[in-house]
């Protein structure tokens, strides 16, 4: 009787103009959203290369074309590129604070820094790094300025394979 019926659906499935689904989309957004767990440092490597790849980005540039990708890089969601002056600037938390205050110092000093990644809280994680001040400034040479790449967790343990 089982393969009778069998027999029967399967008849009716190739008579009958059923169409499939393609269930790729659907198994994609499943993946995406699945709990991953990752480490600390996992997150911190990632944000090094993020930082890495926007820093190599931009020192290739010339001015105009940094701003144009400065647009494009804050459309992104979760990602916020600015210029950082830090008589001026208002940090985020005591945290970025210190950061902020410590590179600036290094800038007084007429001190080149390397790239800084940091965890800015639980949620937030920066890389900063320096540029030419002298090019794409409108500014004095007093004004030393760096620049803060702001990434949301989220972003960063997403782009962890």
């Amino acid at each position: 009787m089982r393969s009778f019926i069998f027999l029967l659906c399967f008849g009716c499935l190739l008579s009958c103009n059923v169409e499939y689904l393609d269930t790729t989309k659907i198994k994609n957004e499943i993946e995406a959203h699945k709990i991953k767990k990752v480490s600390e440092s996992e997150v911190l490597v990632a944000l090094n290369d993020r930082g890495k790849s926007v820093e190599t980005l931009f020192l290739k540039l010339d001015c105009t074309k940094r701003n144009a990708q400065l647009d494009s890089l804050s459309a992104i969601e979760g990602v916020e590129v600015e210029k950082v002056f830090p008589a001026t600037y208002v940090a985020l938390n005591d945290k970025e604070k210190e950061v902020i205050e410590a590179l600036a110092y290094s800038a007084e000093q007429n001190e080149t820094f390397n790239a800084t990644p940091q965890k800015l809280s639980e949620t937030e994680y920066a890389y900063y790094f320096s540029s030419d001040n002298t090019q794409c400034s409108d500014s004095t040479a007093s004004d030393h300025f760096f620049w803060r790449v702001l990434f949301q967790k989220e972003i960063l343990v997403n782009s962890i394979r």
